[in-house]
């Protein structure tokens, strides 16, 4: 009887380290999670930085002589501005 109630009692333990541990390392993982998402944001403002300055500093004279002394072919993007007025995509009819 005294066995069965102290292995009972070593197996709770132990069951209780092991959660505590898990909770642990939860914690932790959550932890990088959030520094990784900062990091994110931080990589995300600068982008979001370099492109305003761009657009601050592009003309769109410069632009179109650019485009053309390049001779590319560019095709104007239509209804970027106003997604309400972009067309949908065709459905799929082959499954």
């Amino acid at each position: 009887m005294f066995a069965r109630m102290l292995i009972a009692i070593i197996l709770a333990a132990g069951i209780g380290v092991g959660l505590l541990s898990l909770r642990q390392q939860r914690l932790e993982i959550m932890n990088e999670m959030t520094a990784e998402h900062r990091k994110v944001d931080k990589i995300r403002r600068n982008i979001w930085d370099v492109q305003v300055r761009i657009a601050e500093k592009a003309k769109p004279s410069e632009v179109e002589r650019v485009i053309k002394k390049s001779e590319l072919a560019f095709e104007p993007v239509v209804g970027a501005l106003d997604q309400r007025t972009a067309e949908a995509p065709a459905p799929i009819t082959n499954y």
